[in-house]
């Protein structure tokens, strides 16, 4: 069912959470939009502006991004397990402690993203860019890291990357910090003394 932004903020207001399958209009803007607890699951946001919106505690199970603004938005407590994010923009996105399970990142940019013990297993991240992100103690098992890439003081410190694919330029001598960071083969590595 296709559904205008004005629309489904109005229908929040007014108390409904339930929005599974939904359309939103390309190019809607939503920026600064609170919608926390509600559920999306199977929802479209394609090309949505949802720069610093609120949409903690909700349900984005099997829901679309694609080529969605991110931007600052809130996610924590929320549930994206299999969520797409092909093309989208993720600048200071905050997705601390969420479910990011069989997601898939395609071209994806997450520079000073928050990531930390965020759960990545099985995820696909291909071409994307984390730049400065925090992915302390993140969970990247079984994840498919092609063209993937950690630039500037990506911070992956406990972070668990055991049975990763297709991994690249991640070594004790990257400019990421390492810190008791699970490699691929089971190997702990440290690029720092202490933390």
């Amino acid at each position: 069912m296709k559904m205008t932004a004005e629309e489904l903020i109005r229908r929040y207001a007014a108390g409904e959470r339930d929005f599974p399958g939904i359309v939103i209009d390309n190019f809607a803007e939503m920026e600064g939009a609170i919608l926390k607890g509600a559920n999306f699951r199977n929802t479209s946001f394609y090309t949505v502006n949802l720069k610093n919106a609120d949409l903690r505690d909700s349900d984005f199970r099997r829901a679309s991004f694609n080529g969605a603004n991110l931007t600052g938005v809130d996610f924590r407590g929320a549930n994206l397990e299999g969520a797409q994010f092909p093309g989208t923009e993720m600048y200071s996105v905050n997705l601390s402690g969420v479910n990011l399970r069989n997601s898939f990142f395609d071209g994806a940019f997450l520079e000073r993203a928050n990531l930390e013990r965020a759960d990545l297993r099985g995820a696909d991240i291909f071409e994307t860019c984390f730049e400065e992100a925090i992915l302390i103690g993140a969970d990247f098992r079984d994840t498919d890291l092609i063209q993937t890439v950690f630039i500037g003081s990506t911070d992956l410190s406990f972070a668990n990357l055991t049975g990763a694919v297709r991994l690249c330029d991640l070594d004790p001598g990257t400019e990421a910090i390492l810190y008791q960071t699970i490699m691929p083969n089971g190997e702990v590595v440290s690029n720092i003394s202490d933390k």
